[in-house]
């Protein structure tokens, strides 16, 4: 069965959490998504309770990064780091989850080399394959921020901000407390400038 999701109202202000994440109305969360920012609300003190309505939610599982919507979303600096409380405890889900299937990969390789027994085999197969799905579900959070993941290791992610009148790359990594830098479209990890060279205006 489909899970729900939820799409938080297009007349709704946006929200400055205590710790300044910001999530933008229009925006469509799932429920681990929700789960997170109920949390958070719970644990931050003076918050006002946010609209949600449900939508279907999508009922095939593919294990692959969630497909780029049709609209991007195009952020501030300022904007992109108000949401990193929230994308890096995503962040950080995924690094752990992606690295948990790659064992169980390997387990399961080692298993079939070995011509295990068969109930062995399909308890690693059953167990990657609800990681696989869990690791979806973070990504799906991750996209519905508004945030694209590049690197599943590290936990390196993008941005689309606006420099100089076109579109360009805020870039951040897991364990950076703040973005620091931004690239062009087309340039990545290596092209990576500092955002004091940024100018959005």
């Amino acid at each position: 069965m489909g899970s729900t999701i939820f799409l938080i109202g297009a007349n709704d202000a946006l929200t400055p959490y205590d710790d300044g994440v910001i999530i933008a109305p229009g925006m469509e969360i799932g429920p681990g998504l929700a789960r997170r920012i109920k949390a958070h609300e719970r644990a931050t003190q003076g918050l006002q309770e946010r609209k949600c309505f449900p939508m279907a939610a999508p009922q095939s599982f593919v294990p692959q990064r969630p497909s780029r919507s049709k609209s991007v979303r195009r952020f501030t600096l300022a904007e992109a780091n108000s949401t990193l409380p929230l994308v890096k405890r995503i962040v950080a889900d995924i690094v752990k989850c992606h690295a948990k299937a790659a064992g169980l990969r390997q387990r399961l390789a080692t298993l079939e080399n070995k011509n295990s027994q068969q109930q062995q085999h399909q308890q690693t197969q059953d167990e990657l394959d609800k990681t696989i799905e869990q690791l979806q579900e973070f990504l799906g959070e991750l996209g519905a921020v508004g945030a694209e993941l590049k690197d599943f290791e590290t936990g390196l992610i993008d941005f689309v901000g606006r420099h100089d009148g076109r579109d360009v790359h805020l870039c951040w990594k897991l364990g950076e407390d703040l973005i620091a830098h931004w690239h062009e479209l087309d340039a990545g990890f290596a092209g990576r400038k500092p955002v004091s060279t940024l100018k959005e205006k």
